[in-house]
């Protein structure tokens, strides 16, 4: 067992590196899914247990990255969701029968900086109107 994963990358072949490419490509392309049973020990046959500890580092590193990313989006999601919300609920306040589905609608397509700019003008706003004026 090598120490680091880069430790036995300058003793792969050429051959080797791109037959673990294509390896871990096909893992890849699975998205995770396990092989059957026999399958990591002719992978580690083929291509040697270096290029095997590469392409499990590399995939593992993936698959990190890859929670990591959903993560952050749903904690984007729902930082966007709070934020309709929010402002849905500070227009059923100070405008109680102008809120219509329309602008509900609205609201809930909105990107996040034409939110930012509707709640910094709820309280100067006399108007829904003015208020939603892009």
């Amino acid at each position: 067992m090598i120490a680091s994963p880069h430790d036995g990358l300058a003793k792969l072949t050429f051959a080797q590196v791109e037959h673990a490419r294509g390896e871990l490509r096909a893992i890849v392309g699975r998205c995770g899914a396990r092989p059957p049973a026999h399958q990591p020990a002719v992978r580690e046959r083929k291509i040697g247990p270096q290029a095997k500890d590469m392409m499990m580092t590399i995939a593992e590193q993936f698959r990190e990255e890859g929670r990591q990313e959903a993560r952050q989006q749903r904690i984007e999601e729902g930082r966007q969701e709070g934020r309709q919300e929010a402002l849905l609920f500070l227009l059923r306040q100070r405008f109680p029968d102008a809120v219509t589905p329309q602008i509900e609608q609205r609201v809930a397509a909105a990107p996040r900086a034409l939110l930012h700019a509707w709640i910094s003008r709820l309280l100067s706003a006399a108007t829904l109107a003015e208020l939603l004026d892009d």
